[in-house]
């Protein structure tokens, strides 16, 4: 139960399992989604923002970063938690319940 979406690479790179692609938006809580919200992709090689052209090792996300430099690092967040809020329909309860 705890494991980590970087410990998904011995088993893609092994053919073990079927490489995991998860897309989500990054969105404010004051600003709705419709004026800002970035694409997030994640695998088990790298998490990033295309828009931002900023991409790291899963293990890095949630760490703090200030101009580029790490100045506090976060504990790997494990995968049942990433897939929790990662999925397009976590975003799509999301902007349902705004709506609503």
């Amino acid at each position: 139960m705890d494991t980590k979406l970087s410990e998904l690479q011995e088993k893609t790179n092994e053919a073990q399992a079927p490489l995991p692609l998860f897309a989500c938006l990054h969105v404010k809580p004051d600003v709705s989604e419709l004026k800002f919200a970035d694409w997030v992709e994640c695998s088990p090689y790298e998490i990033g923002m295309a828009k931002y052209g900023t991409f790291m090792t899963p293990n890095l996300f949630g760490s703090k970063f200030f101009r580029g430099n790490m100045v506090k690092k976060h504990e790997e967040n494990p995968l049942h938690f990433l897939m929790g809020t990662e999925s397009l329909f976590s975003g799509f309860l999301l902007v349902v319940s705004r709506e609503s």
